[in-house]
């Protein structure tokens, strides 16, 4: 059968343009038909670009899908908006009553599918693609990288998936695949991974290329998974490969993490890179969701305001407190008013995303939707966090004879070296009081008690970067920490958890009809 695509940015369709750093994120506008197309390794590359391309809608569409999926439904942040009526669908993700209709569950999974479209797309036809064999390989195991990522978000959100690797003739016919358990998809992503661990190492990676998925990247996304099912010796196989090889390092400041100037820093994992391209939101290729965040006062939409439980999480004197809250107050270099937060429900807005107007990556953007600051997906301190949890979890240590504590230390050291002043700030109303004591290293021996002191300490290194809902689901304590979080601040938030219902989301109702009874839904929904 015949298929016609329209390059257009579209998730089942391919998108030309040669794929570099820049153009992963600049959309070229041609038709082309799959029976002509993928004859070279320019055309394979092109197609490819297309894949990375759809990836960049999870973090820069108007919802913002990440952060309304991952940190608004957990004690780290709340919706924000105008009022309760903007938005609904998102409030009902917080607040834990939303359908199986709700459209805010559904569009993580609708670009995860469109992903996973274009990548079997294109490994299908990179067999009949002439050139040199060595790069078609690899294009094709980064192709099987951004399909195990997408596989990876469903099936941790939303539970087992359908095991279609391969192009469909009518993309609804995936719907006529029964739906495997959980366990059984993260199977067949782990086979993905298996193959994407054989691509160059971030270093062997000419500059150009720097944002293409990485062996380092596939194996700290197959520890994830590895962890997800409580796995710790295979989840320490592939964190082993990523400490020992010495690819990564922390930024000397924490802060460095979210500002443009460092994008594809040596602490950068994976990350999803953005160019400031566009002239319109609708044609916009840099990262959005900072009008997302922002202030509704600077005309931003206010969603996405940490919590003050989020803030009692850390000691007085952390200094990544300033990389991690806006306040009212807060002024920063170059901007004519103060920040004023009295909208926020919180009083609170999310540093780590925002980019001041003086900043170069926002002053030189086409639009405010449209600035040129990368997303890091997975940083070499959460690598590091993980690690020193499966070594605890095992009671031993890494090839190199360091313990579990050592690597939980690793990161607390480079807390407390941060500067408690933010450099992008001419007024910082709260600048934490810092001694030599502050964060000091931690040596548990006792296994549970080292346990906390992770978790914990990935709730302060990671908070607001997408990771929260993974870490709860995982460790089981979602739950509980979400109805204590509505007793302790007496919220609906959190009070009608569901622990038969809400570790998973919805697939949406339109999915589940159109399957004739082949697909169900997940309990209770």
């Amino acid at each position: 059968m015949k298929s016609l695509y329209r390059i257009a940015a579209l998730g089942t369709l391919l998108l030309l343009g040669a794929c570099n750093d820049k153009d992963l994120d600049f959309p070229v506008y041609s038709d082309q038909t799959e029976e002509n197309f993928y004859r070279n390794t320019d055309e394979l590359r092109d197609a490819l670009t297309g894949v990375y391309y759809e990836q960049k809608h999870i973090w820069s569409d108007l919802n913002q899908y990440y952060r309304t999926v991952m940190e608004i439904p957990t004690d780290n942040a709340v919706k924000g908006g105008y009022d309760d009526s903007d938005h609904p669908e998102v409030l009902q993700l917080e607040l834990f009553n939303l359908e199986a209709s709700n459209g805010a569950a559904a569009e993580l999974y609708t670009i995860c599918m469109r992903i996973i479209t274009s990548a079997n797309i294109l490994i299908k036809n990179s067999a009949r693609t002439e050139g040199d064999a060595h790069l078609i390989d690899r294009m094709v195991r980064e192709a099987k990288f951004l399909r195990a990522f997408s596989f990876f978000h469903l099936a941790t959100y939303y539970g087992g998936m359908a095991k279609i690797l391969e192009p469909l003739k009518d993309p609804k016919d995936y719907l006529n695949y029964p739906r495997l358990t959980q366990d059984e998809t993260f199977e067949f992503v782990l086979d993905d991974l298996k193959e994407a661990c054989r691509l160059p190492r971030k270093s062997e990676y000419a500059q150009e290329d720097m944002g293409r998925a990485t062996q380092g990247a596939a194996f700290a996304l197959m520890a994830k998974i590895y962890l997800f099912r409580k796995d710790y010796q295979n989840a320490k196989l592939a964190l082993d490969s990523i400490v020992t090889s010495h690819e990564y390092d922390l930024h000397p400041s924490f802060g460095y993490n979210f500002v443009a100037d460092h994008d594809n820093g040596v602490e950068s994992v994976y990350e999803v890179q953005y160019r400031s391209y566009g002239s319109s939101w609708d044609r916009s290729t840099g990262l959005s969701i900072i009008w997302f965040v922002s202030r509704k006062n600077e005309n931003g939409y206010g969603f996405c305001c940490p919590t003050p439980d989020l803030r009692k999480a850390f000691d007085a004197d952390d200094p990544r407190i300033a990389y991690t809250f806006i306040e009212t107050g807060d002024k920063f270099t170059g901007d004519d008013y103060t920040q004023d937060n009295s909208a926020s429900p919180t009083g609170y807005h999310d540093r780590k995303i925002f980019v001041p107007r003086s900043d170069p990556a926002r002053s030189a953007a086409a639009s405010e939707t449209d600035v040129a600051k990368n997303f890091t997906y997975i940083r070499y301190a959460d690598v590091l966090l993980m690690y020193a949890e499966v070594l605890n979890e095992l009671q031993t240590t890494s090839p190199e004879g360091h313990n579990a504590n050592h690597y939980l230390n690793l990161v607390r050291r480079r807390a407390r070296d941060t500067p408690p002043r933010d450099p992008a700030r001419a007024i910082q109303r709260t600048v934490p009081k810092t001694t030599e004591a502050s964060l000091p290293d931690i040596e548990y021996t006792d296994q549970v008690r080292l346990r906390e002191a992770i978790l914990a300490e990935r709730r302060r290194e990671l908070a607001l970067e997408g990771w929260r809902r993974y870490d709860l689901i995982r460790t089981g304590s979602y739950g509980s920490v979400m109805r204590n979080y509505s007793s302790t601040y007496n919220t609906n938030k959190g009070k009608y958890f569901n622990d038969n219902r809400d570790y998973l989301l919805p697939i949406h109702t339109s999915e589940i009809d159109k399957s004739h009874g082949v697909w169900q839904n997940n309990p209770n929904f």
